[in-house]
């Protein structure tokens, strides 16, 4: 799996160990498949995987300048097929994210390291 975020998320599965698709039978080649694409609202500062591989957070700049800033989020996305299944956690206002980290030992137990301006590193429960 690969996942490319700017203004959007994009999740494609590659087969090849060049990034490319492998073959299929009678040596036709073919394209990587979109598993997801999906609107940030802002634009994407990081992104990460889970340990497990079915998961990505991407942490989205806030949107404004001023009074009216609105706060960074983490936008939390998981693949099933050809649906996917999004949250957002907003940060406090103040601060911003700088990295991320994704850990999960299996499906239901999963957690994201947030490091921010503020000096605080967030442990979410994702």
């Amino acid at each position: 799996m690969l996942a490319s975020a700017s203004r959007s998320l994009v999740v494609l599965e590659c087969d090849g160990s060049d990034g490319s698709s492998s073959p299929q039978v009678g040596d036709e080649p073919t394209g990587p498949i979109v598993h997801s694409e999906l609107a940030l609202e802002g634009v994407a500062k990081g992104l990460a995987w889970d340990t497990v591989g079915k998961r990505v957070v991407v942490a989205v700049a806030g949107v404004g300048t001023g009074a009216g800033t609105e706060a960074d989020r983490l936008c939390l996305c998981e693949t099933l097929g050809d649906e996917s299944l999004v949250e957002y956690v907003s940060l406090p206002a103040g601060a911003e994210a700088t990295g991320l980290s994704f850990y999960a030992e299996e499906k239901r137990k999963a957690w994201v390291a947030v490091s921010c301006t503020d000096g605080a590193v967030r442990l979410i429960d994702a």
